[in-house]
């Protein structure tokens, strides 16, 4: 499933996570999730940066929302993530009582706006975090996030700034930050680079040897997390063969270039 495809579906309860590099990339990826939202009559609240917040609301116009005027009917909210966040920080981690306050008095108000069909929230206060060197308090927020979602039948996607072919995503510390969300949205070009890693395991291993190897791949799961064949992949490959991990991703990349005109891996 394409990541339009899944943002497009998203569901209450719903948790997806998604990786970037690109702001371009992330602001068109946030507005079909928004636009989607507020297409199909929900509520949406983005907690995004502020360089974030203009680039969304611009593309947001460009995607034909009259921004200005859901902003007014209080369809739509943009929060700044750094402010939204220090409202329930507390000594370098988010307290679960200033959490639920402060984020529900906001989704209240957006409730209060308006009959929505529905819920869904964008988040960049788990990135903030995670690149603050506090991956303990970003998993605390996402679970945080987590039992927010389930109590009140909300949809949430959140963005983490990383290179899926790079290290810290084949990382304990955002493995386990990954198992809390429900989905991760596919890399743009997810078939191109499903190809590319395994024309990269081939160079290193030999076509026979992957053959082999192909149906464990295949069988590879994240129990409570959907993941693409791409990203599975590339975990399979980090855990399997961590001795030739780091050669099959740099060739890996080098395919992916080779096989996408514009290439964009988050």
């Amino acid at each position: 499933m394409s990541w339009k495809e899944l943002l497009a579906r998203v569901q209450p309860k719903d948790h997806l996570v998604q990786l970037y590099e690109s702001d371009d990339s992330l602001t068109r990826r946030v507005s079909h999730y928004v636009s989607e939202g507020l297409e199909l009559q929900e509520g949406v609240i983005a907690i995004a940066a502020e360089p974030h917040r203009e680039l969304l609301a611009a593309q947001l116009a460009k995607d034909d929302v009259d921004v200005e005027r859901v902003l007014g009917e209080g369809r739509l909210v943009l929060l700044d993530a750094e402010e939204t966040l220090s409202r329930f920080m507390v000594e370098g981690r988010p307290d679960s009582e200033l959490f639920q306050e402060s984020l529900g008095s906001v989704i209240d108000g957006v409730r209060d706006a308006g009959r929505f069909r529905g819920m869904r929230l964008y988040g960049e206060m788990v990135d903030l975090l995670w690149r603050d060197g506090n991956p303990s308090a970003a998993a605390h927020l996402e679970k945080l996030w987590h039992e927010l979602l389930h109590r009140l039948d909300l949809r949430l996607l959140c963005a983490y700034r990383m290179d899926i072919l790079d290290r810290a995503f084949r990382d304990n510390a955002f493995q386990s930050v990954l198992t809390i969300h429900s989905h991760l949205v596919p890399v743009a070009g997810g078939d191109e680079l499903e190809r590319a890693v395994e024309r990269a395991m081939e160079d290193v291993l030999g076509r026979d040897r992957v053959r082999a190897l192909r149906p464990l791949m295949a069988a590879t799961v994240i129990p409570g997390v959907a993941v693409g064949a791409a990203e599975s992949a590339i975990l399979w490959v980090s855990k399997a063969l961590p001795g030739e991990c780091d050669e099959i991703l740099v060739r890996a990349r080098f395919h992916y270039f080779e096989l996408t005109p514009s290439p964009e891996l988050a």
